[in-house]
């Protein structure tokens, strides 16, 4: 069988490795040669063939596209020197228990000198069949040695109709696990070294593959990204069908491309708003309290009807048969994707019952009209290829004998109208009730971000929300974007995030490696989202669930004094005669904070550093910063004296984010008397000048606390640092100098 064909190649492998010399100049010096030859023999497993089909070389700057692909037919450019391999395997160890596999899979190997002596494994995508060049292309940029499979068959991403039981087992889990068995050995014996580590990176069918490759073997992989994983495959296909149906029978509920566009209008009118923060992005789509009747009328130019409404209702809402839940239903800001399922005749009738049509009931004249709540039952029983990762205790992935567990990060747009992101949720809480552990046990090796706006896999819409942060295929859907035959240019150099290469800030598989290889949680990453011009529009942390991306709401401020005019200012005054400074609210920017605020932002000694490494711009266009809203002058608040604005405001960064249940508000209210006996960690009666919301009660309104130390003692600014690591007095002082 497969896990013992592992299990004899890893003995391989082990025995390679011993043999093999340690010198690693000699090996970054030597020429490798790109010809089928240097990998005939390698491969000695019982049952399996192993047949090099091709080995060509790419220059520095090169481009490959493998003829006949119909999965993935566009070449892929800007890659480095290389060689690109395609192998053949057939195996036959499953037999006659299931049919015997066959399969290819290619390979981008990268020049000695280049390679990182890891291999990452990409995923596929939809039903697809080929080979998945396109993003394997990113992989060698990093040094890596590169594999994707080409699930056993041969067809575009829509077409079903190539089932055969022997097709179904490689697409569903034979050919990604055999592809990295076999490629293993052949870049062990490649090189002449062997393997440090082993990552993977997928979206969509390919976080399916990710994950069920975890649950089959966990030794595969170190860690693994995995992205919007259509991993339900048995419930995800009849929830198609069924919402089809919802429309395919009324008369007048058919949601067509112009009904969808006002939909998604609408839900961005009403909800952007109830999550804090007006900013084109809703940041909490589940928890809006949405008025779908606000856009029900006659009027087909701006409105939807009742049907139309009902159906929306049903997208949105979870599949539920004979009492038993079946699947999630999409959350709102998703409905730009719609079309993708139901946007046409075509597909309500074709697509949306293809799977029961080859997959199912191996009967190509059925019908919409024959679909019931039994194709669930029906997918359950038949599962399949074996496709559906629903083995949620991965307790050996975490603790595996002899060397380090498995780490996984896991993401999902909450615009993705293709797979709906709350199945993502379900499968993270489903995998601590099945290893009967919790969230903050959970988090050291498995975590799992949402990304708001992000729509399915990569982009972002009429949202323009951040998405990029490294994630599978999202540089090679930027170098393909005139394939869209929508007038855009290919952007970007191939790999990572436009700006920000290889940056473990921004790149989520160079954070991944840490967390593997040097035990740093991926805490956050900042996605990047893009002019017209593809210059950096804004960015935005995401955050390990359940933390979120709070926002920063600076009120910035001013003090009375001396106008142009020599007219003096008045000043309030207390009703014991204490001055205070007026806090004028100029403008209110917008800022998305994340990282624990305990654990990170009090750093050293109490010292809180608000201000990061890069001034950025705020979505609004506006500088984002804070004015001279306080100011130490060595002897405590000084409260009576007019303060000068120091000039220039410091600048916050938007990457400089505190993930927190909540919302994070900064407010600069009028200050109150100087620390007690001058103690600059106290202040007497002083409000909290940061608050977090902890809760919001009944009427909406948020509840906040002021932010303290360790200690829990409020925090004075004196003790906050600009992005520089200036303090208030230093800004201060060397704004009189000028």
């Amino acid at each position: 069988m497969l896990v013992l064909l592992t299990v004899v190649a890893l003995v391989q492998l082990l025995s390679w490795a011993s043999a093999a010399p340690t010198d690693d100049s000699h090996h970054r010096r030597q020429s490798l040669r790109c010809a089928t030859s240097s990998f005939a023999g390698v491969v000695s497993l019982p049952g399996v063939t192993v047949t090099i089909e091709r080995a060509v070389s790419v220059s520095q700057g090169g481009s490959y596209r493998e003829a006949g692909n119909l999965g993935f037919p566009n070449a892929i450019d800007v890659l480095p020197a290389l060689c690109a391999v395609t192998v053949r395997v057939s195996n036959t160890t499953d037999v006659p228990i299931k049919p015997a596999s066959s399969y290819r899979f290619g390979m981008f190997l990268p020049t000695a000198a280049n390679w990182n002596r890891k291999i990452l494994t990409v995923g596929s995508a939809s039903f697809a069949g080929g080979i998945n060049w396109a993003d394997m292309g990113q992989g060698p940029h990093y040094g890596f040695a590169t594999v994707s499979t080409d699930n056993g068959h041969n067809s575009a991403g829509s077409d079903l109709s190539w089932a055969t039981p022997a097709s179904l087992y490689d697409w569903g889990y034979r050919a990604l696990h055999g592809s990295v068995v076999v490629s293993k050995l052949l870049i062990t014996q490649y090189y002449g070294r062997p393997l440090t580590y082993s990552y993977y990176a997928g979206c969509s069918t390919g976080g399916r593959q990710g994950l069920r490759e975890i649950q089959y073997d966990a030794n595969t992989f170190d860690g693994a990204i995995i992205g919007a994983a259509a991993w339900d495959t048995v419930h995800l296909m009849p929830w198609i069908s069924k919402i089809a149906v919802d429309q395919l029978s009324t008369t007048n509920g058919k949601l067509r491309a112009q009904q969808m566009s006002i939909i998604a209008a609408e839900v961005l009118r009403q909800c952007d708003p109830q999550d804090g923060v007006t900013d084109n992005i809703v940041s909490q789509p589940d928890q809006c309290n949405f008025n779908i009747n606000t856009i029900v009328c006659s009027n087909p130019l701006t409105c939807i009807t009742a049907e139309q409404a009902q159906v929306a209702q049903k997208i949105w809402g979870d599949y539920i048969a004979n009492g038993r839940f079946v699947y999630n239903g999409f959350s709102r800001t998703s409905e730009d994707q719609w079309s993708i399922y139901f946007g046409a005749d075509s597909t309500l009738t074709g697509f949306d019952f293809d799977y029961e049509r080859y997959w199912i009931y191996n009967n190509s004249r059925y019908t919409w009209q024959q679909y019931t709540d039994q194709t669930v039952l029906d997918s359950e029983r038949v599962n399949p290829g074996q496709a559906t990762a629903n083995k949620f205790d991965i307790s050996s992935f975490r603790t595996r004998p002899g060397k380090k567990g498995g780490k996984i990060l896991m993401y999902h747009g909450l615009a993705d109208g293709v797979i709906s992101p709350r199945t993502s949720l379900y499968y993270y809480n489903q995998t601590i009730a099945a290893m009967r552990t919790d969230v903050s046990s959970i988090r050291s090796w498995f975590r799992y971000f949402e990304v708001p706006g992000m729509q399915h896999c990569f982009f972002s819409n009429r949202y323009n929300a951040p998405w990029n942060f490294g994630a599978p295929g999202a540089a090679s859907a930027l170098r393909l974007l005139p394939t869209l035959g929508v007038g855009l240019p290919a952007v970007g150099e191939g790999w990572s995030v436009p700006g920000h290469l290889n940056d473990s800030r921004y790149d989520a598989l160079v954070a991944l490696q840490e967390w593997v290889e040097n035990e740093r949680p991926v805490d956050r990453v900042v996605a990047s989202a893009f002019n017209a011009d593809f210059t950096t529009y804004r960015t935005r942390p995401i955050c390990p669930w359940p933390q979120r991306a709070v926002v920063l709401i600076i009120k910035q401020a001013t003090t009375m004094q001396k106008n142009n005019s020599g007219a003096s200012n008045s000043q309030p005054q207390s009703a014991s005669g204490t001055v205070y400074r007026d806090y004028t609210e100029l403008r209110e920017d917008q800022l998305y904070l994340c990282d624990d605020l305990i654990d990170e932002v009090y750093k050293k000694n109490g010292v809180m550093k608000l201000f990061g490494d890069e001034p950025k711009t705020a979505s609004s266009g506006a500088r984002v910063g804070l004015w001279n809203a306080v100011f130490d002058n060595g002897k405590g608040w000084d409260t009576t004296q007019p303060v000068s604005h120091p000039g220039p405001p410091p600048e916050l960064a938007v990457e400089d984010a505190m993930c927190e249940v909540g919302i994070l508000s900064v407010d600069l209210p009028p200050i109150n008397p100087g620390p007690v006996d001058g103690d600059h960690s106290r202040m007497a009666g002083a409000p909290a000048f940061i608050g977090v919301v902890q809760r919001v009660d009944d009427a909406g309104v948020r509840l906040v606390s002021r932010v303290c130390d360790k200690q829990d003692r409020p925090v004075h600014p004196r003790y906050i640092t600009f992005h520089d690591g200036r303090t208030l007095r230093q800004a201060k002082a060397e704004a009189a100098k000028h």
